[in-house]
């Protein structure tokens, strides 16, 4: 791949009026198109986004992270995209790390990149990390910030079928051979509670 590969991020979004037009605006300059999935949210989140420019997917009742990603990731798919990076929408993500974690696809050197955070949030994400590094050397599989090149979404076909917290293509990926590259990314923290529930990664 080269830098004139297209690139769509794909946020998805459950009551985060505070913080989604601050992520869309940031993602706006770096990227080609910005897809916020609204997973039914009772506020402002669509509105907001939509203001700012980003693709929105509105769901009228809230399914959980694992579908709202999924049906994202779909439609970016459709739409013709070459790299698609999975980015939450709480402002813990820097759109500035992108050019750094779609490069190794660009390169042609890897086809899904995993942001990997300084620390995995909670214990039961770091238990999973610590599988994930023995059985397919991945160190922080939970990270909410990933980037897939679509060709590997198509060949695989499909991208989320279970609860699996945004992990299966990349798990089913690293079965079949893939190339998973891992690069070091910043969080910045966040003052309330996930909006996605006690299992959604950051």
């Amino acid at each position: 791949m080269t830098d004139s590969e297209s690139v769509t991020v794909v946020v998805p979004a459950y009551n985060e009026a505070e913080t989604i037009g601050d992520v869309v605006s940031g993602l706006s300059g770096i990227v080609d198109e910005v897809v916020v999935v609204d997973d039914g949210s009772d506020d402002a989140t669509a509105e907001i986004a939509r203001n700012e420019g980003a693709t929105v997917i509105t769901r009228r009742q809230n399914r959980g992270y694992d579908r709202t990603l999924s049906e994202g990731f779909a439609y970016a798919a459709r739409s013709g995209t070459d790299i698609v990076v999975t980015f939450d929408a709480d402002g813990q993500h820097s759109p500035d790390d992108i050019p750094r974690v779609v490069a190794p696809i660009r390169r042609g050197t890897a086809s899904i990149v995993v942001g990997r955070r300084p620390n995995p949030a909670r214990v039961g994400e770091r238990l999973f990390a610590e599988y994930a590094k023995y059985r397919f050397g991945i160190d922080d599989p939970l990270s909410g910030f990933k980037a897939y090149d679509v060709g590997t979404y198509e060949e695989v076909g499909y991208f989320d079928r279970c609860s699996s917290i945004g992990t299966q293509l990349m798990v089913a990926a690293a079965k079949r051979g893939y190339n998973i590259d891992q690069i070091d990314i910043s969080i910045s923290e966040r003052a309330d509670e996930p909006r996605f529930g006690h299992w959604r990664a950051n």
